[in-house]
């Protein structure tokens, strides 16, 4: 770990103290001290950190966190290459990423499977709600529905520079030309809403309503469902970085002063602003809002910031890049340092775990509990379907008025070798219903159940009831 300087140190701890100080009297406020004192992160999955390779051969491997310990659980697919993550969507347990040939590949956590879902695709993006967009080097557009992908019209005349998933299926898209630079909102249908745009840094919050780029004269803000402005911020000194936080509530913003400024969002206009010791050029937040993470301008290191409990800052070697460092839902840090990949206690500074020679693959943390996957649960099942009687037990998965949807959340449960089927609606459920079975009893469809670790139903139906 590489710690500050004397000098350092003391603005750092003279930056914070007056973020403390800037804050509202305390007085007796029993739901600001129950906030305080919770800890740094709700009841969640375990923290794992995906690893991907960069070359052909090894496979996607897994690590738990903090301690970057690897566990038994992989994805053997030796013809992958990763170009980039995509990201992770939580509700249908995929991770999708684009290889470097280009292609769009989906992995199944549930499964253990692969799936390719496109080709020739350039730029692709995962928004809010777990959609994935993806655009193709022929300047077409999709985005991925019922885990297959849908085109939208028509084609894009030039390719973006970069692109951001909203909410309601729309695509932002940013065209930074040789004359011109503008804001595209895309959508599944030709109606299309385009923004001019002045050059400059330029940031979005999570949710893609709010756009903020930095001028010579200070911040604009627009919406972007229609162009409209929401505020204007002047500013004296050259904007250096800027971030939203996870909430979109706050700005954070550091100029060449150097400085660090929270703007609140809503109002647009200065909460705080507190001196940094050197000017600092990117910045990241964490998925909880509780660390922020900072690069200091010509140096190879990244300051780790806890806005909530005010800890002194902590500086440890690192690189900077589009992915890493970044901060895991337990608010792990993870970064690249001399080939490996480490990972860093926020609250001390300290090494937590190393990854020796893994620093030209790709990461990703998330929140996944690993333990009870379809291809482990096939594997240790004690329980085998039996034949129909008049009565059987069935455990339900899910139920779609989307055949299609239904039909392949089936087979990838057969591929996992689960005894997935398709129950076809009835008068009294008019809905395809994804289901394992059937079982002689309903202990035996609970005891799959509960290892498949996913809420489920237990169902009884006659030997009347229609399935596939």
């Amino acid at each position: 770990m590489v710690t500050f300087g004397r000098g350092t140190a003391f603005l750092l701890l003279a930056f914070l103290t007056s973020l403390a100080a800037c804050r509202p009297g305390r007085g007796d406020n029993s739901v600001r001290e129950a906030f305080e004192n919770a800890p740094a992160t709700p009841d969640l999955p375990p923290s794992l950190a995906f690893r991907f390779p960069s070359e052909a051969g090894p496979g996607v491997r897994l690590y738990t966190l903090p301690a970057l310990q690897e566990v038994e659980w992989r994805f053997e697919m030796p013809t992958l290459a990763t170009q980039q993550v995509v990201g992770f969507a939580a509700a249908e347990d995929q991770i999708y990423v684009r290889t470097t040939a280009q292609e769009l590949v989906a992995l199944d956590l549930e499964s253990g499977r692969d799936r390719g879902l496109d080709t020739a695709v350039v730029a692709a993006t995962i928004g809010p709600t777990g959609v994935p967009y993806l655009v193709r080097k022929d300047g077409s557009v999709a985005t991925v529905v019922d885990r297959r992908t849908r085109d939208w019209e028509p084609l894009l005349p030039n390719l973006p520079q970069s692109i951001w998933g909203t909410t309601r299926g729309r695509l932002l898209a940013l065209f930074d030309l040789e004359h011109t630079r503008h804001l595209e909102v895309l959508g599944d249908s030709s109606r299309r809403i385009s923004t001019e745009l002045p050059r400059g840094l330029f940031t979005t919050t999570t949710w893609g309503d709010l756009i903020v780029i930095a001028v010579d004269s200070g911040l604009i803000a627009r919406h972007t469902v229609d162009g409209s402005e929401a505020g204007f911020l002047p500013l004296a000194s050259e904007v250096t970085a800027m971030t939203f936080s996870s909430s979109a509530h706050r700005l954070y913003v550091t100029t060449a002063a150097p400085e660090l400024l929270v703007v609140e969002r809503f109002r647009f206009q200065i909460l705080t602003r507190y001196p940094l010791p050197v000017r600092v050029e990117a910045m990241r937040t964490g998925p909880l809002g509780r660390y922020m993470l900072l690069h200091p301008a010509r140096r190879d290191s990244v300051w780790i910031a806890d806005a909530l409990q005010l800890f002194s800052p902590h500086s440890v070697a690192g690189t900077w890049d589009d992915e890493l460092p970044s901060i895991a839902p337990d608010a792990t840090v993870l970064v690249r340092h001399e080939g490996d990949v480490i990972a860093i206690d926020p609250a001390t500074g300290l090494e937590s775990g190393r990854v020796a020679d893994a620093a030209d693959d790709r990461w990703l943390a998330i929140a996944w509990d690993p333990r009870r996957p379809a291809l482990l649960l096939a594997q240790q099942a004690d329980s085998t379907p039996v034949e129909p009687t008049d009565q059987t037990t069935y455990v339900q998965l899910s139920s779609t008025s989307n055949e299609s949807w239904a039909q392949a959340r089936a087979d990838e449960l057969l591929e996992a070798r689960l005894p997935a089927r398709v129950l076809q609606p009835t008068e009294h459920y008019d809905r395809y219903r994804v289901v394992l079975g059937p079982y002689g009893t309903r202990e035996d469809a609970d005891n799959i159940g509960r290892r498949l670790g996913q809420p489920y139903f237990i169902i009884f139906l006659d030997s009347t009831a229609t399935n596939r």
